[in-house]
């Protein structure tokens, strides 16, 4: 991942976002973790093409085993911010909470393939807070508006919040960001944070595979999942 500075993380209780340039932050910003209404027919077919391609049971295989692979884009940005700002991920006990095929799981393997030591945490985990509490990075992505609350969180932590819930008061994340905030080290907002670093991953990666197409590097990624078949001989019509 370049070393660049990816959507926007907050420290502390005094510091303010880091905003791109040119970004309105109070404007919420699209983000393909959630097709909104706003979405063109076709936005939302690319999109969840996409996410389907890149979560397959061979890339999931990969992604598990630390090989070169394409990833779920909001797992890919979770990574992405952390190294953004330096987060030290090596040894670090990081917790995730939710196990999907497209944020979760594969969060949870990028973080093992950086070192991290990590718990899933899941609907059936018992004491959700002691688990949190002991968390140094700690990846939300349980798609349940404020989950995660202040008493659950230490000083220490790093909080990513993958959620984007839509509730009366607007999007939310599954984090209670003001009254975690104050508490935690560094926290991504709910909109703004994970959300715009998740369109980056996707376009990234859908570069990257058009670029191999055009190479022949490596035969098309759906040549490894599907085995060479015989043509099947003609069915006389009934």
């Amino acid at each position: 991942v370049p070393n660049v500075s990816y959507g926007t993380i907050v420290s502390g209780a005094t510091s303010s976002p880091v905003v791109p340039a040119g970004r309105n932050p109070k404007k919420p910003s699209a983000s393909p973790a959630t097709p909104g209404p706003g979405l063109s027919s076709r936005s939302r077919a690319s999109y969840g093409l996409w996410q389907t391609y890149s979560a397959t049971p061979l890339n999931a295989g990969r992604i598990a085993r630390g090989e070169r692979t394409f990833v779920p884009a909001t797992a890919l940005a979770v990574m992405a911010i952390l190294r953004s700002y330096q987060v030290p991920i090596a040894g670090r006990r990081a917790v995730v909470i939710g196990r999907s095929a497209v944020v979760g799981r594969p969060a949870a393997s990028l973080l093992v393939a950086a070192d991290a030591t990590v718990v899933i945490c899941h609907r059936r985990t018992r004491n959700l807070a002691r688990e949190t509490r002991r968390a140094e990075i700690l990846v939300v992505a349980a798609g349940v508006p404020g989950l995660v609350r202040a008493d659950m969180v230490n000083r220490s932590a790093v909080v990513i919040d993958c959620g984007i819930n839509t509730t009366a008061a607007g999007i939310v994340g599954d984090v209670d960001f003001a009254a975690v905030r104050p508490v935690v080290t560094a926290i991504t907002p709910v909109p703004g944070g994970v959300g715009p670093v998740t369109t980056m991953m996707l376009l990234e990666q859908t570069v990257e595979a058009a670029e191999r197409a055009e190479s022949h590097d490596e035969p098309a990624l759906d040549r490894y999942a599907l085995p060479d078949r015989a043509p099947q001989p003609s069915q006389p019509e009934r």
